[in-house]
């Protein structure tokens, strides 16, 4: 049995990249006889060494090259699957061209551990009607089951509630931290007017420079598209603050995670970013932008953590030295996410 998953893959960025990992890992896991197929932007050099695993490529601005790649992915494939993220949103739009051509291939979809953000017109007019196609859905978060809920009016018994598709990786848990801050921002001009994102910049240098003096701070983008915040940053910190800073290109996945997992502090507007310092016990400040922190946030009932509020921003000038948040590294939400897995096996069978 042959699985092709799409998403944002090949993007270098490290959440999307965790949790094709983890669900390509737990699908092969669950049975010998199941083959996947990848659709990316570009190369993923982790899967180079498995056999049952084969990459398909897309280029920019090749549409027809693009359509030829795609039924070359599935033709020979039971189901289309987009695999984790926050794939229905206005800020980044919502292609559903491809999972429609795969129903009229006659193939079965399903969209497994996504988030659904803020959607309207258009967009969630193209959201509806996917999700009322789709053979399956699983959602990371009670907040998009409930949009998912309402959107498929009748049609529910295909939608389940799980968790993200990182709780099925194993994390190393170490209690020894270096003396370092770790920072990691997002491009968020899709999201806020560059006068408000100015601001939160702003108001981040100025707490870095109360903080307690630190041997290094280390920049490290999460996603291709991030590199321009992460080095103007970077110039920032560099050209007013005495500490050492340090600019951290490494996109692979387990390097990163090391890095995470190894900071004294981290402040990241990424919300993987975020999970994996939860999991491995690294004090973190999310600086967060949308609702799907918030999610997580209340999923795991995480308490003694400050996070930044995009509508008052003024807060952080105020903040007391962060607290480290209380964690649950057995969190009940892994065995949960497991549904990811098995509720797709089941379906397919």
């Amino acid at each position: 049995m042959i699985i092709t998953l799409t998403g944002y893959y090949g993007y270098k960025n490290y959440g999307d990249d965790l949790m094709l990992l983890a669900l390509v890992k737990n699908l092969l896991h669950s049975s010998n006889n199941i083959k996947i197929n990848i659709i990316s932007k570009s190369p993923l050099p982790f899967f180079k060494n498995e056999d049952r695993v084969r990459c398909y490529y897309f280029k920019k601005s090749a549409k027809f090259y693009n359509i030829l790649v795609f039924f070359k992915a599935v033709i020979q494939s039971k189901i289309l699957v987009w695999g984790g993220g926050t794939c229905f949103t206005n800020e980044d739009g919502v292609s559903i061209r491809y999972f429609l051509l795969a129903k009229l291939l006659n193939k079965k979809i399903g969209y497994i551990g996504i988030g659904v953000g803020n959607i309207n017109g258009l967009n969630k007019l193209k959201t509806k009607i996917i999700l009322q196609l789709s053979n399956i859905i699983t959602v990371r978060d009670s907040y998009s089951f409930l949009k998912v809920k309402k959107l498929l009016n009748k049609k529910i018994k295909k939608l389940f509630l799980t968790a993200d598709l990182t709780y099925l990786l194993d994390f190393k848990v170490g209690s020894n931290k270096n003396d370092y801050i770790l920072i990691s921002l997002h491009n968020l001009k899709r999201y806020f007017p560059n006068k408000e994102i100015s601001l939160r910049r702003s108001y981040l240098l100025e707490f870095i420079k109360k903080q307690k003096k630190q041997k290094e701070i280390l920049i490290m983008p999460l996603c291709e598209e991030d590199y321009d915040e992460n080095i103007l940053l970077f110039n920032q910190i560099k050209n007013t603050i005495s500490t050492r800073v340090k600019l951290v290109l490494n996109e692979d996945p387990e390097e990163r995670t090391n890095i995470i997992s190894a900071a004294s502090l981290y402040y990241t507007e990424r919300l993987h970013g975020f999970i994996v310092a939860y999991f491995a016990n690294t004090p973190c400040i999310p600086l967060k932008y949308s609702k799907k922190f918030d999610a997580f946030i209340i999923n795991e009932s995480i308490k003694n953590i400050f996070t930044i509020n995009q509508k008052k921003l003024e807060e952080i000038k105020n903040m007391e030295l962060h607290k480290k948040p209380i964690f649950n590294n057995q969190s009940i939400n892994k065995s949960i996410a497991k549904k990811n897995i098995s509720l797709l096996i089941k379906m397919l069978n």
